[in-house]
C-alpha cells in the first residue's frame, strides 16, 4: 500500500504526518530528518516510506512530494505542541487553495476536541 493506491482517509492521515510537525532537514549530501522528539521523526519517516515525502519548509510554505510530484502547502498558522494542549495544529492552504487544519497529539486531547464538535457536519474524523 502506498499514497497512490489507498483510501482518501489513509492518504490524509499520512499527509497530516508529513505536514504537522517540527522536523527539520539537515543540510548536507543526503536528506536526513532532525527532530527534538523521536516520535516526530518516526511519523515523518513513516509518511515518506508511504510515498508522502516532506522535502522542506520555508517561512511561508511546506514542500511535500506526493506520488512523485512536488507540492507546496502555504502555512497560514501553526500552533506548536505544548504540554497543556497536548497537541500540535497547522492550518494550511493546499495547492488547490483549500484551507485545511491538521492536528495531531495525545489521544485524550483529540478525543475531547472531537467530542465537543461531534454533531457538526463540517468536521469529520476517522479512526486510525
Amino acid at each position: 500500500v502506498n499514497a497512490q493506491n489507498c483510501s482518501d482517509a489513509v492518504r490524509e492521515f499520512f499527509l497530516c504526518m508529513a505536514l504537522c510537525h517540527s522536523v527539520q532537514i539537515s543540510k548536507g549530501g543526503s536528506k536526513q530528518y532532525q527532530a527534538t522528539s523521536p516520535d516526530e521523526q518516526a511519523f515523518v519517516e513513516a509518511a515518506a516510506s508511504f510515498g508522502i515525502v516532506f522535502e522542506g519548509k520555508s517561512d511561508e510554505h511546506l514542500l511535500v512530494t506526493i506520488a512523485g510530484q512536488l507540492q507546496r502547502f502555504e502555512i497560514v498558522h501553526t500552533l506548536d505542541f505544548d504540554p497543556s494542549r497536548r497537541r500540535m495544529s497547522v492550518l494550511i492552504r493546499n495547492p488547490e487553495g483549500q484551507g485545511m487544519l491538521y492536528c495531531k497529539g495525545a489521544d485524550v486531547a483529540l478525543t475531547q476536541c472531537f467530542a465537543r464538535v461531534q454533531n457538526d457536519d463540517e468536521i469529520t474524523s476517522a479512526n486510525h
